[in-house]
């Protein structure tokens, strides 16, 4: 499970696409769901993290 800065991306690899994956942010929580790679979303939020928030 690589995690680039804040953000965690797990592999959820489905038959009709083995490079789903999610992926979530550690501080804000924020979370996306794609049927590819989210490497460049991981890295562009991580740029772009607004930081905690409050519950």
């Amino acid at each position: 499970m690589p995690t680039i800065a804040t953000v965690s991306v797990t592999p959820v690899p489905k038959p009709h696409a083995p490079d789903a994956c999610t992926a979530e942010c550690l501080l804000c929580g924020v979370a996306a769901y794609a049927e590819h790679s989210l490497t460049t979303w991981a890295v562009r939020h991580s740029e772009q993290c607004p930081g905690p928030q409050p519950a």
